[in-house]
């Protein structure tokens, strides 16, 4: 229900307000609802029959937020958590939010559903060092990302985007809206450009 409310409201904010504030609109009711779902989820202690259901509610809501998320950027870079291609923001403060509230559910997504066993394995000697939760400054993708949406991406410890899904990254961003930002489609045009000419000088060289 939250999936289709929330593409209802978009149309609706998309229809009567502005495209500009539409989108900051849109953005900060994403960042809070997800923030809701953090809370609600973090305190649920759900009973041996209810882990399959939690477990299901949190992996498509977290499916549904990689959806919703595009409408909400105005670069491929916002989609993927680059935070070293981002400038600082308000709207890039929400973007990050909405990001660091993913992981935190994806991280509530394992600890409540996970088998007892394994989690005691895991952590009957403390906490491990951090290592993967902790995102760092250059990170190419979102580990949130790289998680639910593996099709997209290549393997998870390089956080490598592939050539052809950079491409429909970008163009994806492009056209989430009705009217286009400008620069996001120059930054397109260029890419592609830019992706068939060194296929062409790839080409050449078989010869």
């Amino acid at each position: 229900m939250w999936n289709f409310y929330m593409k209802g409201l978009l149309h609706d904010m998309t229809y009567f307000l502005p495209q500009n504030y539409a989108q900051k609109l849109y953005l900060k009711v994403l960042s809070s609802s997800l923030e809701h779902f953090l809370v609600r989820y973090s305190a649920a202690t759900p009973s041996e029959s209810r882990t399959s259901q939690i477990m299901s509610d949190l992996y498509a809501l977290l499916l549904c937020a990689s959806d919703l998320l595009w409408p909400a950027c105005s670069s491929a870079f916002q989609f993927m958590g680059r935070k070293f291609e981002m400038a600082e923001n308000l709207a890039t403060s929400c973007i990050s939010k909405i990001h660091s509230s993913c992981c935190f559910l994806l991280a509530d997504l394992v600890v409540l559903t996970a088998p007892i066993c394994e989690l005691f394995k895991v952590f009957k000697n403390g906490f491990p060092q951090a290592r993967l939760s902790v995102r760092t400054k250059y990170e190419s993708v979102s580990p949130w990302l790289a998680w639910i949406r593996r099709e997209l991406f290549s393997e998870f410890c390089q956080r490598q985007i592939l050539s052809n899904v950079s491409v429909w990254l970008a163009v994806k961003t492009c056209i989430s809206w009705a009217l286009p930002n400008p620069a996001a489609v120059v930054q397109v045009s260029t890419i592609v450009y830019f992706k068939g000419f060194l296929e062409m000088i790839d080409f050449t060289r078989c010869f």
